[in-house]
C-alpha cells in the first residue's frame, strides 16, 4: 500500500505542477487586477494540497468511508464558517478565494492522520507500480480531459462573446447542474471498491 500511495501522491504532484503552471500563465495573460490574480494563483496552489487526497482514495478502497465523510463534513463546515465570517467582516473576494487554500490543508491532514491510525505510512518508491498506475489511468485521464473540455468549452466561447461577467453568472448557474451530477458520483464512489 505504501508504494501505491507514494506513487499516487508523486504523480498527482507532477500533474498539479503542470496544471498550476498553465493556469498561472493563463491568469497572468488576462490582465486582471494584481490582488485578484494573486488570489486565483493561490487557489491554483490547492492542487498541490489535493495530491494528498490520495489518502481519501485509500480510505475508500479499504471501505473506511467514515473517515472521508468526517473530513468532508469538517471541510464544508470550515468553508461555510470562513465564508460567513468573511462576508460579515466585509472581506474582499480575494481573501475568500485564498481562504479556500486554508480549508484544503486541514482536510488533507485529517485524512492523512486517520490513515496513520490504521496503517503506518512510509514513503516507498516502486517504479513498476508507478508504471502500472500510469498505464491503468491513461484512459481515465484522457476521458477526464475530454469531459472537462466538453463541459467548459461553452465558458470559453461565452468569454469571447460576452466577457468575464457573463461567464461568472453562467458558471454560478451551472453549479446547480454540477450538484445534480454529484449525486451519481456519491452513489458510485462507495460501490467502486466492490465493483473492482
Amino acid at each position: 500500500a505504501n508504494a501505491l500511495l507514494t506513487a499516487g501522491i508523486v504523480l498527482k504532484l507532477l500533474f498539479a505542477a503542470g496544471a498550476v503552471g498553465v493556469g498561472t500563465l493563463y491568469i497572468l495573460s488576462r490582465g486582471f487586477p494584481p490582488a485578484y490574480t494573486g488570489a486565483v494563483i493561490a487557489l491554483l496552489l490547492t492542487h498541490f494540497v489535493a495530491a494528498f487526497d490520495t489518502f481519501e482514495i485509500a480510505h475508500k478502497a479499504r471501505l473506511r468511508g467514515g473517515s472521508v465523510a468526517i473530513a468532508s463534513v469538517c471541510s464544508q463546515l470550515l468553508t461555510l464558517g470562513i465564508v460567513l465570517t468573511g462576508q460579515a467582516a466585509g472581506w474582499p473576494l480575494e481573501w475568500l478565494i485564498v481562504a479556500h487554500l486554508f480549508v484544503r490543508v486541514p482536510r488533507a491532514a485529517l485524512l492523512y492522520l486517520r490513515w496513520r491510525a490504521f496503517a503506518p505510512f512510509v514513503w516507498t518508491w516502486d517504479r513498476e507500480r508507478t508504471r502500472f498506475i500510469l498505464r491503468e489511468s491513461a484512459v481515465v485521464g484522457l476521458t477526464w480531459i475530454l469531459w472537462i473540455v466538453y463541459f467548459k468549452v461553452d465558458q470559453l466561447m461565452l468569454d469571447r462573446l460576452q466577457g468575464a461577467e457573463a461567464v461568472g453568472q453562467y458558471a454560478a448557474a451551472h453549479r446547480f447542474i454540477d450538484m445534480a451530477l454529484l449525486g451519481s458520483g456519491l452513489v458510485m464512489s462507495p460501490l467502486a471498491p466492490l465493483l473492482a
